[in-house]
């Protein structure tokens, strides 16, 4: 059992097997427990301490970054329950004390551990990881809980990071490890999103994709999954378009991947759940006025005329759709009309 920062203290299963007196040798009054099934002597524990549960495995497929923000929401009501002010120069002090634990205190526990740390003192990943382990040398989260801490600093300024569109590319991504076709998450209530298509991109420029054929507006660009060429150094493979010979490993050509992007990729919008539902591996997408092809799905992923792969893809064909730019001021009246229930 360590203590990594003021009240904040990190173990494995080993104490509560062993009976400890938290309360009286540290002044613990709170216990997280990340790990499934019953703890050891529970009856004592849930007792005589505030306890929380969160049963996750330590494997390559669970989602413990969704845990986030209900676990740094525990250990707060422990250590600053009056608030915790980042923007104060002088560090607060502890109020209290809570033990997070799991197994064997080397990986989801202090997965948990630094996404409070990152999130609380603004740290990135490695320094996290880094306070934990001059504490505590044995730790090791697995490649899963690192790619989520990962993903968390990325997110770390985002109000609500798990209805953000990377978290949701994310999810989309993670689930294909374990659903193939995408269904199992994308049945879950509220996945799809509407899109009102009247907010704008924090830029002035909003963009509508409409079908070339009818004019029916399909997305617009709140719903845009951002995905950057990939560099053309040749360290980065995906800039490349390699052509093997057949039952060989003999490149016949190699080019450049072009300077434009042949697809939208976007999120799972509202009417293309029918198709998406269907359990299939991939599919077209028809305009849901004319029936013209204006996309496509594939949850293995597809790759883009600029090289980048986008796992899964979701997307609508640049010749396909037309991209119309709507003006700020144009946006402005959609809103003030939406807001006074002008708009069906």
């Amino acid at each position: 059992m360590e203590r990594i920062l003021g009240g904040l203290y990190i173990s494995s299963i080993q104490p509560l097997l062993d009976k400890v007196d938290f309360k009286k040798n540290y002044n613990i009054t709170h216990i997280l427990s990340v790990l499934p099934g019953p703890i050891p002597n529970e009856d004592e524990y849930l007792k005589n301490y505030v306890h929380k549960q969160i049963e996750v495995e330590d494997d390559d497929l669970t989602n413990i970054i969704q845990f986030f923000p209900e676990c740094n929401k525990f250990i707060d009501s422990v250590l600053f329950p009056q608030g915790f002010n980042a923007k104060e120069k002088k560090p607060q002090k502890h109020a209290g004390a809570v033990l997070i634990h799991c197994a064997q205190g080397c990986s989801r526990s202090v997965t948990i551990v630094c996404a409070y740390l990152m999130r609380t003192y603004g740290l990135d990943v490695e320094k996290a990881l880094f306070a934990v382990k001059r504490k505590k040398a044995d730790i090791s989260p697995n490649d899963n809980f690192l790619e989520q801490l990962k993903l968390y600093e990325f997110l770390l300024n985002k109000d609500d990071f798990l209805n953000d569109k990377i978290y949701r590319q994310w999810l989309l991504m993670h689930n294909v490890k374990l659903d193939p076709t995408g269904s199992q998450l994308i049945q879950e209530k509220d996945f799809f999103k509407n899109d009102t298509g009247i907010q704008e991109n924090g830029m002035g420029k909003f963009i509508e994709l409409r079908c070339k054929r009818c004019r029916q507006r399909l997305a617009s660009s709140n719903t845009f999954v951002p995905h950057d060429p990939p560099s053309s150094s040749s360290e980065d493979k995906q800039s490349l378009f390699i052509r093997k010979a057949p039952h060989s490993n003999r490149i016949i050509s190699m080019e450049q991947g072009a300077n434009f992007c042949s697809h939208y990729y976007v999120e799972p919008l509202r009417w293309m759940q029918e198709e998406l539902l269907k359990g299939e591996l991939e599919g077209k997408f028809k305009c849901l006025k004319c029936d013209a092809k204006v996309g496509g799905y594939c949850w293995q992923g597809s790759r883009c005329s600029c090289g980048r792969w986008m796992i899964p893809a979701i997307y609508l064909q640049s010749n396909k759709v037309d991209a119309c730019e709507v003006k700020k001021d144009i946006i402005h009246s959609v809103r003030v009309n939406s807001n006074n229930d002008s708009i069906s």
